[in-house]
């Protein structure tokens, strides 16, 4: 009864700590897309009217600022490094010349691309093993908005200049280990063991103590009921 417990503790905590992993990279997914947006509408909108560009390449031109996605991407492995050692990637089959490591990168990715430009609305995810160790890898779909489409269409080093609002471009992709909240659910579980084995001694001693003592009063019943039979005769 006891292993049939812990069994099912066990299993029950790997999906808590997966659906609490899930919930908290979604979060944190629209977080990132939602600061690209106001960034997007706040301040690329306001200083191009000043002349500044937003650039890919920022930092070695005058006048100008980080696109949204490079911006977004170095707040999420700032964000990631601090924390749990996340990671972040925003990748398309269609990468700028130079984003060439913005590609797919692996099964993963490339599963992801295909799934979300079926079912856009829905997040792609699931566990795998990544150097030694389980992570989440939580992808959603980089849709093309108006302001998207103007820039991709126009730019001349686009590699696709026919997109449509709405179409997926890329997937914003959230790696994210799962090694912490595991080994503290590992930790709770030793713990909850440790209690039912105390539990599981203690229950037995007590059986053990009671089963003596209905063993010594039966032994001393049957021995007076002998001498009284004896004395009888």
């Amino acid at each position: 009864a006891m292993s049939a417990v812990i069994f099912r503790l066990n299993t029950l905590g790997k999906r808590q700590i997966l659906a609490g992993a899930i919930d908290g990279t979604r979060i944190y997914a629209m977080t990132l897309e939602e600061f690209r947006l106001l960034y997007t509408s706040e301040v690329v909108a306001r200083v191009s009217e000043h002349g500044i560009s937003a650039t890919h390449d920022y930092a070695q031109r005058p006048k100008s600022i980080p696109l949204p996605v490079t911006l977004t991407m170095r707040l999420g492995r700032i964000i990631a490094a601090q924390n749990d050692g996340s990671d972040v990637r925003l990748f398309s089959d269609y990468p700028f010349p130079w984003r060439q490591d913005r590609g797919p990168q692996d099964a993963f990715e490339r599963d992801a691309l295909a799934a979300l430009r079926q079912a856009p609305d829905s997040p792609f995810f699931r566990t795998e093993e990544v150097r030694g160790q389980t992570v989440l890898r939580y992808a959603l779909a980089d849709r093309m908005r108006a302001d998207c489409v103007r820039c991709h269409n126009s730019h001349p080093d686009s590699p696709k200049r026919d997109w449509k609002v709405g179409d997926v471009r890329g997937v914003l992709e959230i790696i994210r280990p799962l090694g912490v909240p595991t080994a503290v659910s590992q930790r709770y579980l030793r713990e909850i063991f440790t209690l039912l084995a105390a539990l599981v001694l203690a229950t037995a001693l007590a059986v053990g103590t009671a089963l003596v003592r209905l063993v010594r009063a039966r032994a001393i019943a049957e021995q007076a009921s002998t001498e009284r039979a004896l004395f009888m005769a």
